[in-house]
């Protein structure tokens, strides 16, 4: 575990035991959603009451994202409403993410 990760937990848990409304910490498992496309349409699944307009993460984006929470986690998932495999640039964004 890296320093930051453990100032990150160290925050995280103060601001628990001390019952802050507002974390001091940052995520320590970072949700990164790349695309809500996604072909299915699965009964259970918010997405078909989703407003937003369906698109792609550019990988900009998506390297902006990974600098910034770099060293606070070794937790990211690349999922949410839509699905990740469907992505074009899905593999230059695992390699950068590794």
């Amino acid at each position: 575990m890296k320093l930051k990760q453990y100032v990150n937990k160290y925050r995280n848990l103060k601001s628990y035991f001390h019952r802050r409304v507002i974390c001091d910490g940052y995520p320590e498992v970072f949700n990164i959603e790349l695309t809500n496309a996604c072909p299915m349409s699965c009964i259970m699944c918010p997405r078909r009451y989703m407003k937003r307009k369906m698109g792609f993460m550019e990988l900009s984006t998506f390297k902006k994202i990974i600098d910034e929470l770099k060293g606070y986690s070794n937790s990211v998932w690349l999922h949410h409403f839509g699905e990740s495999l469907l992505h074009p640039k899905l593999k230059p964004m695992l390699a950068y993410a590794k």
